[in-house]
This record gives C-alpha cells, sequence and structure tokens, in this order.
C-alpha cells in the first residue's frame, strides 16, 4: 500500500516533535519535517515551497509565532509568521489541491465567557498574539480543502512550555507565584499529535470534514490548579502561592475564561476522550522514559 506523503512545516516546535515521537505507530504515513533552513515564515513562501521535491498528500503547518507578551511589540513581526505566511502557504496548496492542517488558539476569544467556547462562537482576541493568529485561521477557513484546530494551554515533555518551566522550578525547590483566575484547559502535544495521526491514517480528513474545530482535553482549571497537579505529580516541595493577574503583570492581556469545547472534534473523527489529569500523567512518563 502506498504511504500518504505528509509535509510537516516546522522541526522543533513542541507539535512538529511530538510528530516525530508518535510517527512509527503509524505506518501508512510518510512525514518529511522542513524547518526554517528549507520553509522560512518570515519571508515569500511561493519560491520555498516550489523549490521543494515531490508533492504531499497533505501539509501539518506547525510553524507559527509563539512569544505572546514579545507580540505585543513585534506585531509586524508576528502577523507576518501567523497571518500574511499563511495565507501565502494556502494560495501555493489551493493551486495544488492539497489540503492543510493549521492551528489556532483559544486567545482568538476574549475570555468573556463562563461556558465552554464552541466553534460558532464570535471571535474578538483581546492581544496582539491572538489577532495575529486569527488573520492565519481566516485564510485557512477560506480555503475549501483548508482544516483548523484550535488548541488551548500546550505542553509536552519537550521544547518551552508550562510543565517544563513548573517542573525545572521546582525542581530547583524554587518559590512560585502562579495565576488562579485564569480558566482553560491544558493540552497535551502528544495526544494531538496521536489523534492527528490517527485522522490522516483512517482517512478521516475528507471534503465533508475540512473547517472548523475545537481540540481540548476534558475538564477545566486555573493555572494554578494545573500547576498544584504537577507540583502533586513530581511530589515536589517548593512553596506555591495563587495570584491574581492583576499582582502578576504580563506585557499581553490574557483571556479569563477559554476553555474550549471538543464536541464537534470528537463526534466527526471518533476520538478519544481525553482527561487533562492522565494526559498529564502521561507527558510526565515520556519525560521519564
Amino acid at each position: 500500500m502506498e504511504k500518504q506523503e505528509i509535509w510537516v512545516l516546522g522541526q522543533t516546535g513542541q507539535l512538529a516533535t511530538c510528530l516525530k515521537h508518535v510517527a512509527s505507530q503509524f505506518p501508512q504515513l510518510h512525514l518529511s519535517f522542513f524547518n526554517r533552513n528549507l520553509v522560512n515564515f518570515e519571508t515569500g513562501l511561493s519560491n520555498q515551497l516550489d523549490a521543494l521535491s515531490g508533492q504531499p498528500h497533505c501539509i501539518i503547518n506547525t510553524a507559527a509565532y509563539t512569544s505572546v507578551d514579545l507580540a505585543e511589540q513585534e506585531f509586524s513581526k508576528a502577523n507576518r509568521i501567523n497571518g500574511e505566511a499563511v495565507q501565502e502557504l494556502i494560495t501555493w496548496a489551493q493551486s495544488k489541491g492539497i489540503p492543510v492542517i493549521h492551528f489556532s488558539t483559544d486567545y482568538v476569544f476574549n475570555g468573556a465567557n463562563n461556558i465552554a467556547y464552541t466553534e460558532s462562537d464570535v471571535t474578538n482576541p483581546i492581544n496582539a498574539y491572538g489577532a495575529s493568529k486569527l488573520l492565519g485561521e481566516k485564510a485557512v477557513l477560506n480555503y475549501a480543502r483548508g482544516i483548523v484546530f484550535r488548541i488551548s494551554w500546550l505542553y509536552s515533555s519537550v521544547g518551552k512550555n508550562f510543565l517544563l518551566t513548573m517542573k525545572n522550578k521546582m525542581n530547583q525547590g524554587a518559590p512560585l507565584q502562579v495565576v488562579n483566575d485564569q480558566i482553560g484547559c491544558p493540552t497535551s502535544a502528544h495526544a494531538l499529535a496521536n489523534d492527528l495521526l490517527r485522522i490522516l491514517q483512517e482517512k478521516k480528513l475528507t471534503e465533508q470534514t475540512f473547517g472548523l474545530y475545537h481540540y481540548s482535553h476534558e475538564g477545566q482549571v486555573s493555572w494554578f490548579e494545573f500547576a498544584t497537579e504537577i507540583k502533586s505529580q513530581l511530589q515536589a516541595n517548593s512553596n506555591l502561592t495563587a495570584v491574581s493577574s492583576e499582582e502578576f503583570k504580563t506585557a499581553a492581556k490574557r483571556p479569563a475564561f477559554s476553555k474550549l469545547n471538543p464536541t464537534k472534534t470528537l463526534s466527526t473523527f471518533g476520538l478519544p476522550h481525553r482527561n487533562w489529569k492522565e494526559e498529564l500523567i502521561n507527558e510526565l512518563n515520556n519525560i521519564h522514559a
């Protein structure tokens, strides 16, 4: 059986790294990874993509500008990478009829909800990063063969993320202050990578399933509650203190509530229900493996 050729744009980020980790479990797929030396989203994409050999069955775009606070100063760069370049990618893919999987964020919402956001809820980002990601998702959703997964609070056993920051500081015995008034759901990048490749291997990406989806685990917590569970699982002795967003100022404002409702995603693609605590334990096991 011919393998599906999948191009993954981005190579060193959390999700791309996790896709590499789980790829061997999906023998009907062949993943090719392209780092920024081959596909640089800060410059025109069309010629760079033309220079790549072959043509994929699907493109997974994991390349993104992710510095939420720095985006307040570097909004032109954020808009370029998360918005303009994504439009160029879509224009190129559309000319060849190649499906594109792209990732957006819970930060496209203003946080005024008190129940989990669905795909039909109105977007209204309150920071530059969220605004830049909204540009990109709109570009993808204007393409009939584009699919966007909004994700939140992505973490894993690799890269730079909240879990590893907490783990390292707790191992050092450092006292920690974590905000307790921002509610969402931590998302395991390994779980996401597994579910993505399952969708592709089972050929569930069809003309009927392109569009917008929310990918999230079950449950909702504050950052402080997430940190508390990390501390518990690590059996760490660090002093952990809850603080408000007012006390813990950041350059970019964060939505107070950004839990995503995954019902449409789970039902459309037949994905397993995943509990955020169980996925945290799985990621911690990856670190120790």
